[in-house]
């Protein structure tokens, strides 16, 4: 996973918590059963749960190395599916909008995700949570290789989404509470960014070769298994493992659950996210189709147009990293929104490959810092302990953009071709800027309001 409009209160520091974290305040548009704890809540509760594996060199780039690998998969798993589209329309001879039900039942294993995160992680403990995320995507990946009869495809997606959410959940507030998070958190997402690129190269190179469209997801299952004992060893002493402890009960994670649903800026967030996912995913999406069938593009080469896109996510997140230091989160984001409808606009108008290529790359680049900024600006602002469970929302609630808007896309490319897209990413954009604005509001008043909100920020 950057996105509120609000100055953020580390915004000096490019996002970095280098200043003490008790500066990290309470907003004072929360409930008042949130409001009424005192914004250093925020500081002693990370305090005590940060992971002893911050001051564990060793133990903690493992970590790291796992979470970027674990991401770099999620990437290829996401960018993969618009390359493969044509390949399962043609395998069970099914329309695009009939082909949507691989986007809504992945989006369904994130919602299931969601409403299990946060009672098991304290009742099994992060490394066993981590490691039946891992499992349950290798799961799906082994399924959708296994090529099932249509009517029961729906179990593949919907395992992969499940085991995502969990791991991704996991793995951002586990970044989130090091000192270094929003650079952190950029980085993995910029794994994401890289599995994204490499994985419509390599799936087209493949299908190119003759291998089957499931035999690219058997290779997927299989980098997964390597998950399943490094989580297990590499987490093994996290503070946070110990499994049966005060909450063990499915009641203390729904109470968690319903804490996190309190404070108003995840659900601002979540908005927010669900247009920039719809956006990132229907392009993802539908850009090879896009290419190949409205451009008349060569698969192989639309193959590697599509990851140009992705290759603009990932370079944008590493380096608009620590780009906020300078010019602050606020405009980092309107420059990201203006860059995209850039970015759309030459893809729009363009004349030949070479120009939609570039459209794409800028598209990528322009949107590549809003999810990863928007998980580690939360962060400041909810307590440690229920930030698993408010990242997991964020990922539940804006994966519904990532089912219905390209699904939606599906539909009216049956209707009217496929020449709209551009378009219809426009629109979503649009969108997009409308909630920033929205955003943007609520954050003024929250500072007018709360002094030391104000005082933070500028601090």
């Amino acid at each position: 996973m950057l996105l509120l409009a609000a100055p953020n209160p580390n915004a000096a520091n490019g996002g970095q918590e280098t200043a003490p974290a008790s500066q990290s305040p309470q907003p004072a548009s929360e409930p008042s059963s949130s409001t009424s704890e005192p914004a250093t809540e925020v500081a002693s509760t990370s305090a005590a749960e940060q992971p002893a594996s911050e001051r564990g060199g060793a133990s903690l780039k493992i970590q790291i190395g796992l979470a970027f690998f674990a991401f770099f998969l999620f990437g290829a798993n996401d960018a993969i599916v618009g390359v493969l589209l044509p390949s399962l329309q043609g395998y069970y001879n099914v329309d695009k909008a009939t082909l949507g039900i691989i986007f809504i039942s992945g989006s369904i294993g994130y919602l299931l995700a969601v409403f299990n995160t946060g009672f098991l992680a304290p009742k099994l403990g992060n490394t066993r949570v981590l490691a039946l995320g891992a499992a349950s995507f290798a799961s799906g990946g082994l399924a959708f290789g296994l090529q099932p009869p249509f009517f029961a495809i729906a179990i593949a997606p919907l395992l992969l989404g499940f085991g995502a959410a969990i791991v991704e959940a996991g793995l951002n507030s586990h970044l989130a509470k090091l000192p270094t998070k929003t650079a952190l958190l950029n980085y993995l997402h910029a794994f994401f960014g890289l599995g994204a690129l490499i994985g419509p190269v390599a799936a087209s190179g493949m299908l190119w070769a003759g291998w089957g469209w499931n035999s690219i997801y058997f290779w997927l299952a299989g980098m997964t298994l390597i998950l399943l004992p490094g989580f297990l060893w590499a987490f093994r002493a996290d503070p946070s493992d110990a499994g049966d402890g005060a909450e063990t009960d499915s009641e203390g994670g729904r109470n968690r659950i319903r804490q996190a649903l309190q404070y108003r800026v995840v659900w601002l967030v979540a908005v927010f996210l669900l247009f920039y996912v719809g956006t990132e995913l229907t392009l993802g999406n539908w850009s090879y189709s896009f290419l190949t069938e409205a451009r008349n593009e060569d698969g192989f080469l639309a193959g590697w147009l599509v990851s140009g896109y992705w290759l603009g996510l990932t370079v944008g997140r590493v380096v608009l990293a620590r780009l906020s230091a300078r010019i602050g989160d606020k405009w980092l984001i309107q420059g990201g929104l203006l860059g995209t409808v850039s970015g759309v606009a030459v893809l729009w108008s363009a004349p030949n490959s070479a120009v939609a290529g570039m459209g794409l790359l800028l598209t990528g680049f322009s949107l590549s810092p809003i999810l990863p900024t928007a998980v580690a600006f939360m962060s400041n602002l909810i307590p440690t302990r229920v930030l698993m469970s408010a990242i997991s929302l964020l990922g539940s609630l804006s994966s519904i953009g990532k089912a219905l808007f390209p699904w939606l896309a599906g539909n009216l490319a049956e209707g009217i071709g496929l020449a709209f897209l551009p378009h219809y990413v426009t629109v979503l954009v649009a969108s997009m800027a409308i909630f920033w604005t929205i955003l943007t509001l609520w954050a003024q008043r929250a500072l007018a309001s709360e002094p030391a909100v104000q005082e933070a920020s500028e601090a």
